[in-house]
């Protein structure tokens, strides 16, 4: 658009001036209009023509060949020397071979231009219909023997091996978590390397994915999916430790969880997690410890992954010692300091005591304004629940949404409370909607509490019973400050109600228009007088703009003197005003003009002679004498 007026711009100055500037003017808008339309249609740089890496050679300068998390990965295992599964990396190269294949790409963005950001369910019809052009593309044959090649060279048992299969997508784990948004393949084997390299791609447009981008300013442009293939760790314990505390990052704590068997349970809330906190420094303390009551596992054998029953004894018990609780707390401080800020960090306890460190990203930190809420008074106010953990802070109101009501997502109203039994990825869907979130189970290290974080929803998690003592509809006062719902809306806190805000700052989208602006903002000709004020220097939009401002001055005066020497084109009007005013009549704006010179009666054009008759009332200009002219 700004082009676009520029070149009318162009046009009437070239109109009036007799093409005097020639094409000069149009060259300058069109080299900036190629700059403009190359920053919009960036894609990631691809460096490489390779289509997997081992990770021995995968570094944090890689992201663009092997996606955030698997650069992530190898920066853990090569540069910071921490334990890493075995693996190898798939890079963004066979992401894009495989959107080359059968037209595929341009399906997608063909379907990719009905999304509508608040329409859910289109969100929802555009991904499935991308899942079903998806899976009927065959995987090119030169990934295939790529992907069992490196295979076979990564791994001691090639035929046995179980892998995860774990999304590595461009910009995930870095200023944008994406927490939760992609899929993660487990206990995947050589025969169905395929389907799980078609699946993890195929996440890149699941709904919640589709609308993490929308509301975090990332264009299907600047995507790009490589994937992590790593030894799955037969787990006794996993969990996620962050080297700061999420919501209080000025108490010098970190935060760990854990729970027995395979992680998905902890990151994904299905199961409350034994918590602890631990005092930074060189010699770490735990200074707080909840053992939580663990009835059930995820875990995988040759049969794939399944849930099963933990044992009776095992389930009040701690599922870490307190020297491993330490050395958790060690390997998050040096994670810490080598990447030079707060990390969110996934680790498994394998069935030799080892620690294995599964990823590491950067932590969306909150920071509260609401300060202590402890001088209002509860009194009036009907309590519902006293006690639940903060994931993200904020005051929320707005009438209950029980996910068990909820057919679809896509239903959920505006200004709504969801309340669910668990904190699934899978609502970030109606993140931009909500007033706040509740749930019965999950943890502040999840994938759901990082995803309010960056949403900045008010949550409370472990909310105990909330499905219940809630009824579908009723309005619900969310205090995420102290961790308490109440029944109706408390009016001391109506005013400390969360606003939604759209955070663009440090997103991709604002680093595009950041860029664009570059080649529309600035001014470079400032001086009329300067030899440098030609088309030639023109390097802006501002610039041109500044240079026809310019010149359609020159050009008016050009066309007065001329006027004002001719005659026969123009009449010199008789008003008494202390200016030499020259018309020149286009049809039917005088009358009875017979010589050089006409009058006001003789003006009947409707607009010239009100502007007239207001120049030459007496009360706005005396007579006096006419300027020097200069």
């Amino acid at each position: 658009r700004s082009v676009f007026h520029t070149m009318r711009m162009v046009t009437a100055l070239n109109a009036i001036s007799d093409h005097r500037y020639g094409t000069l003017l149009d060259d300058a808008v069109g080299y900036i209009n190629a700059r403009i339309s190359s920053i919009l249609e960036s894609k990631p740089h691809i460096e490489t023509q390779a289509l997997t890496f081992p990770l021995s050679e995968v570094t944090g300068d890689l992201v663009d060949v092997v996606g955030g998390k698997c650069a992530n990965l190898g920066e853990l295992r090569n540069n910071a020397q921490v334990l890493t599964p075995e693996g190898f990396a798939i890079t963004t190269t066979a992401y894009a071979r495989f959107l080359d294949a059968d037209g595929l790409r341009e399906e997608i963005m063909k379907l990719l231009r009905d999304v509508r950001p608040n329409e859910p369910d289109k969100i929802v019809a555009v991904s499935a219909g991308i899942a079903r052009a998806i899976s009927a593309v065959r995987v090119p044959e030169a990934i295939t023997q790529a992907l069992l090649t490196t295979w076979d060279s990564t791994f001691a048992n090639p035929e046995t091996v179980r892998v995860a299969v774990r999304s590595s997508a461009i910009s995930e784990d870095g200023v944008l978590s994406f927490s939760g948004q992609y899929r993660t393949v487990l206990g995947v084997q050589r025969s169905n390397i395929e389907d799980a390299f078609r699946d993890v791609l195929a996440s890149l447009f699941s709904p919640r994915a589709i609308t993490y981008r929308i509301h975090h300013g990332v264009p299907f442009e600047q995507c790009a999916m490589g994937m992590a293939c790593i030894e799955m760790v037969d787990s006794v314990a996993s969990g996620i430790i962050f080297s700061r505390h999420p919501v209080d990052p000025l108490s010098d704590e970190i935060v760990l969880n854990s729970i027995w068997g395979l992680g998905a349970y902890a990151v994904d809330g299905i199961i409350e997690p034994d918590t602890w906190h631990i005092k930074r420094g060189a010699s770490p303390r735990i200074t707080f410890e909840h053992v939580a009551d663990k009835k059930i596992r995820l875990v995988s054998d040759i049969h794939g992954k399944h849930e099963e029953a933990v044992p009776e004894a095992q389930r009040s018990q701690p599922s870490l010692t307190q020297e491993q609780v330490l050395t958790l707390a060690h390997i998050a401080m040096k994670l810490d300091a080598h990447y030079h800020r707060p990390q969110d960090i996934e680790w498994a306890l394998d069935q030799r005591g080892q620690i294995v460190i599964l990823q590491s990203r950067p932590m969306h930190l909150v920071s509260s304004y609401y300060g202590s809420l402890e001088y209002i008074a509860d009194e009036g106010a009907d309590l519902l629940i006293d006690k639940s953990d903060i994931a993200c802070t904020g005051i929320g109101i707005g009438p209950a949404v029980l996910a068990s009501e909820l057919t679809d997502l896509a239903d959920f109203p505006q200004d709504g409370i969801l309340v669910a039994p668990h904190s699934l990825p899978n609502y970030v869907l109606v993140m931009n909607r909500a007033q706040a979130v509740v749930t019965e189970a999950g943890s502040i290290t999840g994938h759901m509490a990082s995803l309010a974080r960056e949403f900045n929803v008010p949550t409370l998690l472990n909310a105990k019973d909330a499905t219940s003592l809630v009824k579908n509809g009723e309005i619900l006062t969310v205090d995420a400050v102290r961790g308490r719902i109440y029944r109706g809306e408390v009016a001391e806190l109506l005013e400390l109600r969360s606003q939604h805000t759209t955070q663009i700052a440090d997103t991709p989208v604002h680093a595009t228009l950041r860029q664009v602006a570059d080649q529309i903002i600035p001014l470079h000709l400032l001086d009329p007088k300067s030899e440098l004020f030609r088309p030639e220097s023109c390097t802006t939009l501002h610039d041109v703009m500044r240079f026809i401002h310019e010149k359609c001055y020159t050009e008016m005066f050009r066309i007065s003197d001329r006027a004002s020497d001719a005659g026969a084109v123009s009449t010199q009007l008789k008003a008494g005003l202390p200016i030499n005013l020259h018309i020149i009549d286009l049809g039917g704006g005088l009358k009875d003009v017979d010589g050089p010179y006409v009058y006001l009666d003789q003006i009947t054009s409707v607009p010239l002679a009100a502007m007239l008759a207001g120049m030459t009332r007496p009360d706005v200009h005396e007579r006096g004498p006419r300027p020097v002219h200069m």
